[in-house]
C-alpha cells in the first residue's frame, strides 16, 4: 500500500507554471520575460504566450487556441500568470477561466502593467480588468498604492505580494558609482516633450534611438546602447530618471517601487 502511494504522489506531483510573453517588443516584455528566465532556472514550467491581434479570432478559434495552452495543466497545479499580455481583455479573461476550470488549480496574478489606468483610451476596460484580477489566488503588485487604487475600483480584498526591488540581470562586477550631478533616462523625445525644456541645474544624459535635437541646452543627446553599455554608463555615477512631470506621473508613482 505504501508503494502504491508513492506512485500516485508522483503522479500527482505539483507543477508550477509561470506565462512568458513572445510576439512583441520592447520593455513590455522585458520584466515578462527575465521574470520567466529567472523562473524556468528555479525549475517552474513555462506557458508560452502570444501576442497577435486576436480579433482576426472567431471565439471558437480562440478557445481552441487557450486550449491548447493550458493542455499541460494538471490537478493542484499552480500557474503565475503575468499580466498583461497586450492582447484584448478579452482574452486575459477567458484564459484565466480557463486555467481556473481546472481542479483545485491555483493562480497567482503577477501585475507588471495595468493598461486601463495607463491610457486614457484604455479605461473603459478597467471593470473587465478588475473582474480578471479578482480571479486570482494571489496577486503581486509592485506597490501598496496600487493596491488600494484597484480597490477603489472594485478589487476583492485579497493577498498581495509586493515585488519592491527590480534588478537587471547581470553577470559582470560594477565599480561603486560616484557621485556625480547628472541623471540618465532613455526614452524617446517625441514621447518625453519635457526634454525639449530641460534646464535645470542637473543636466540629463539622454540616450535614444533616433537622433535628438532637443533644445534644452541642459541635455546631452547620446545614440541608444546596449543594456551591458547602459550598466557600464550608469557605473560612472549618476540617476536614472524613471518618469517625466506630467499627467502620468500619479501612474508611474504607483507602479515603481
Amino acid at each position: 500500500m505504501s508503494e502504491f502511494r508513492q506512485k500516485q504522489q508522483k503522479v500527482t506531483a505539483m507543477n508550477v507554471h509561470i506565462t512568458n510573453l513572445y510576439g512583441i517588443a520592447g520593455t513590455c516584455a522585458l520584466a515578462q520575460n527575465h521574470t520567466a528566465q529567472i523562473a524556468r532556472q528555479m525549475g517552474l514550467l513555462q506557458m508560452g504566450l502570444y501576442h497577435y491581434p486576436i480579433q482576426s479570432d472567431t471565439d471558437g478559434e480562440l478557445n481552441s487556441r487557450l486550449d491548447g495552452i493550458v493542455s499541460a495543466l494538471q490537478y493542484g497545479d499552480v500557474v503565475i500568470f503575468q499580466s498583461p499580455t497586450w492582447n484584448d481583455i478579452r482574452y486575459d479573461r477567458i484564459l484565466i477561466r480557463k486555467i481556473k476550470h481546472y481542479a483545485d488549480v491555483k493562480v497567482i496574478l503577477w501585475v507588471h502593467d495595468v493598461i486601463p489606468l495607463m491610457f486614457d483610451s484604455e479605461e473603459k476596460n478597467l471593470k473587465e480588468a478588475i473582474e480578471v484580477y479578482n480571479c486570482a489566488d494571489l496577486l503581486i503588485l509592485p506597490s501598496a498604492k496600487m493596491y488600494q487604487v484597484l480597490r477603489q475600483y472594485g478589487l476583492s480584498e485579497k493577498r498581495v505580494l509586493y515585488q519592491q526591488v527590480w534588478d537587471v540581470m547581470n553577470t559582470m562586477i560594477l565599480p561603486k558609482p560616484e557621485c556625480l550631478r547628472r541623471m540618465i533616462f532613455t526614452g524617446e523625445p517625441e514621447r518625453f516633450s519635457f526634454l525639449n525644456h530641460w534646464n535645470g541645474s542637473v543636466p540629463i544624459d539622454l540616450f535614444s534611438s533616433a537622433r535628438a535635437d532637443v533644445e534644452a541646452g541642459s541635455v546631452r543627446w547620446h545614440s541608444r546602447i546596449s543594456m551591458t553599455e547602459l550598466l557600464l554608463e550608469q557605473a560612472r555615477g549618476g540617476l536614472g530618471l524613471v518618469w517625466p512631470q506630467d499627467s502620468q506621473c500619479d501612474y508611474y508613482g504607483m507602479n515603481q517601487s
